[in-house]
């Protein structure tokens, strides 16, 4: 069985008529900044983002498609691996920003409950 990271092998030609194999996401990731260029793709990540807030509204609007939802999240994570890529993102350093970023909201969900909890109790 594939795991996530395999896709169907394809042949690819770049502007010098070399073969590009690509199977597995990374490579995909690479080609696809080579041949459109990394401001394209930055463009289409915000396209992408677009399309994602979009698909959200339509939900909050009550006629939302979760399917469409689920494409529209696979953009974003795929616009996002190449924007890691992009700007040189490490591991460690998105954890990094990851974990001050939920300790942080976990400060606020304490502070809102505490507030919660004082105006049901006094």
């Amino acid at each position: 069985m594939a795991n996530d990271y395999e896709v169907e092998e394809l042949d690819i030609l770049d502007q010098d008529n070399r073969v590009w194999l690509v199977n597995n996401q990374a490579e995909t990731i690479r080609q696809a900044a080579k041949l459109y260029g990394k401001e394209h793709q930055k463009v289409v990540a915000i396209e992408e983002l677009s399309e994602l807030q979009k698909e959200i509204c339509k939900d909050l609007r009550g006629i939302g498609d979760r399917k469409h939802i689920v494409e529209e999240i696979a953009d974003v994570e795929i616009m996002l691996t190449q924007l890691k890529e992009f700007y040189e993102v490490k591991g460690a350093e998105l954890r990094s920003a990851k974990c001050g970023k939920l300790r942080r909201l976990k400060s606020r969900i304490l502070e809102k409950l505490r507030k919660k909890m004082g105006a049901t109790n006094g």
